[in-house]
């Protein structure tokens, strides 16, 4: 009888663990990725100990990143978004290098316990099935597919306290009239922040269709599946009535990706001065379909049941200036301030126009070379009305943090602020931004990586964020990752200015000056002209050799209103230091807002061993 192969069903030994672990730590896959390396190798030790049954997310925060034994899993997802990352790596490993190795180390989506299998080798393979079992195999196969398309694989692995992921697509304008964009964008937004303030719930933003009508079941499977979501929420809007312009038709759905039918429905008529109610509605209306508890609600102030015309206008005016907000590209923004301007003129109570109105003012202070304290006031009374009228808003409470750190200059009360508005609302994306620049300018680089990619994930349709994302990545110097990522943004939209802006800055610090310049030139067409842009321009141009234009520039920079970080940027290129020096001490004086990015400016790295850069640094309380 001849000899029979050891069985493969046998667990492996812990030496060919970790000699599996060792090859896979040393591969192109995990070169670039200390940190992966490390959480990965730790996993690994805690399973080899027998201690992979008490893994958990607060543990791998304290045990691998370092974070205090009460810090907040829920509004940090530093755990989740690298285990996510940590996954895509050995995928890729075992796509590559690893794909004929025997033994294959995976980790569960929901868990964070390795899984160590055997792969079996060709003469380990079982023997032809009989041919009546064959016959079944197709019919397996076309189950197994019709599972998947149904989402059945990509939700059986949710852990039992995990938030319920929900896919939002925008309200379709389905009235014929494009004017009527403001409307649906309205109610998409309001009703992503109502329900992100669930802290059982994540809400991903989906991108919208071209078509007339809203997509069959099948499609809207095929894209929860892609976009790794539970439960999508469609919603249309018409006008009904013979008054077609004050009446409108809207209809919201939830289908349940698994079962794919729809697991609640609700179609209303209203009237303008009844808008305001329906994203409240439907998120109740929601919640209570995914049965999840009465206190997950966020609190706030009651809706304010009888509205006066002055109300039901100033709450039309503060969706039509969402709309304008989501187009900054095409001059939204000053559109968007003016009428978030007359929202609150014409409902005083209104909290959200507050919060939406400060936050405009704070983005045109800060982007402004024209007086911006007059800017930054402004941004401050409304922030403290918008949290007089709701203490638990999340954009306010999210913009008074931000308030602390641009005009205050207050890390501490800052970052309080800011995670107060990340628990308030965990899934609403812009907060989640906010954090992530914040801790870009404190040069936390690993830990504003993890929340702009949080913010992407949560609202992967937004071009600030996906541009913010590029900019984190060049403050850690991930230069390279930050080219790619303005590529990205350029082959989405190849007319963004700011794609362009971002790609000339990248590779002015890389060295590759001539493109840089081409770069910041397409920059400067396309955007308004900005103090930033011409001394990033300058710089680049003193690194290419072309001094007399870069110094025509720095001159042009001398006149009123002078931002001092943006001369010494090119000052630095032109290797100037003590001029250099020089401009950023006035820019303390002056109270500058950027000189708050003093740690996260590489081109910066030149000035940082200078006592006099050190004395400048701690003057905007920046940490040694």
């Amino acid at each position: 009888m001849p000899a029979e192969h050891p069985a493969r069903s046998s667990p492996p030994t812990p030496a060919q663990i970790r000699s599996q672990v060792q090859r896979i730590l040393h591969s192109a896959a995990f070169a670039d990725t200390e940190r992966l390396r490390g959480l990965f190798s730790w996993l690994i030790d805690e399973a080899l100990a027998g201690r992979g049954g008490d893994l958990k997310e607060s543990l791998i925060g304290v045990g691998v990143f370092h974070r205090e034994a009460s810090w907040d899993t829920q509004s940090d997802a530093l755990v989740r978004v690298q285990m996510r990352n940590l996954r895509i790596r050995l995928s890729r490993y075992y796509e590559t290098e690893g794909r004929t190795d025997e033994l294959a180390i995976t980790i569960p989506r929901g868990q964070y316990v390795p899984s160590f299998d055997l792969r079996m080798e060709e003469q380990d393979k079982p023997a032809p099935l009989p041919s009546r079992l064959r016959a079944w195999l197709p019919v397996a196969a076309a189950a197994l597919a019709l599972a998947v398309s149904a989402g059945w694989l990509a939700f059986s692995w949710r852990p039992l306290h995990a938030p319920i992921k929900l896919g939002l697509l925008p309200f379709q304008n389905l009235t014929g009239d494009a004017g009527n964009e403001y409307v649906a964008l309205g109610l998409t937004e309001e009703l992503t922040a109502l329900l992100a303030r669930s802290q059982s719930l994540r809400v991903i933003s989906l991108a919208g269709t071209t078509g007339r009508e809203p997509e069959s079941t099948q499609d809207l499977q095929k894209r929860a599946v892609a976009a790794h979501v539970e439960y999508i929420v469609i919603g249309t809007l018409r006008h009904t009535g013979s008054q077609q312009q004050d009446t409108w038709s809207v209809t919201a759905r939830l289908l349940d990706v698994e079962k794919g039918y729809y697991i609640w429905s609700e179609h209303l008529n209203v009237s303008v001065a009844e808008l305001e109610a329906l994203p409240e509605a439907f998120a109740v209306a929601i919640r209570q379909s995914l049965s999840l508890p009465a206190t997950d609600a966020p609190s706030g102030p009651a809706s304010r049941k009888q509205r006066s015309r002055n109300q039901a206008e100033g709450h039309e005016l503060y969706l039509r200036g969402l709309y304008f907000r989501s187009r900054p590209n095409e001059g939204g923004l000053p559109k968007a301030r003016q009428l978030f301007e007359q929202a609150v003129a014409l409902d005083p109570h209104h909290a959200r126009a507050h919060a939406a109105l400060g936050d405009a003012y704070l983005s045109h202070g800060f982007h402004s070379d024209a007086d911006p304290h007059r800017y930054f006031d402004a941004a401050r009374r409304e922030a403290d009305l918008a949290l007089e009228l709701d203490p638990v808003l999340p954009e306010a409470v999210s913009l008074r943090g931000r308030i602390a750190m641009i005009i205050d200059w207050d890390p501490e009360t800052a970052e309080t602020y800011l995670r107060k508005g990340l628990q308030s609302a965990p899934g609403i994306a812009r907060t989640h931004q906010s954090y992530g620049m914040f801790l870009m300018s404190r040069a936390r680089h690993a830990e504003a990586i993890d929340q702009i990619c949080l913010a992407r994930e949560l609202d992967p349709l937004t071009m600030s964020t996906v541009n913010d994302y590029g900019v984190i990545l060049y403050a850690a110097r991930q230069y390279d990752e930050a080219l790619q990522e303005a590529g990205r943004l350029l082959a989405v939209a190849p007319r963004s200015g700011s794609a362009h802006f971002l790609r000339g800055t990248v590779l002015s610090i890389m060295g590759r000056h001539l493109e840089a310049v081409s770069e910041l030139e397409t920059a400067l067409r396309t955007l308004p002209r900005s103090s930033e842009i011409l001394a990033r321009y300058a710089a680049a141009l003193a690194q290419a050799g072309r001094l007399e234009q870069a110094r025509a520039i720095l001159s042009e920079l001398a006149i009123e209103p002078v931002v001092h970080v943006h001369r010494a940027l090119v000052f630095t290129a032109l290797n100037e230091m003590a001029q250099a020096l020089a401009e950023l001490k006035l820019g303390v004086a002056a109270h500058e807002a950027d000189m708050l990015f003093l740690d996260a400016e590489p081109a910066f790295d030149k000035l940082r061993l200078l006592p006099a850069f050190q004395q400048v640094r701690r003057s905007v309380r920046l940490e040694p």
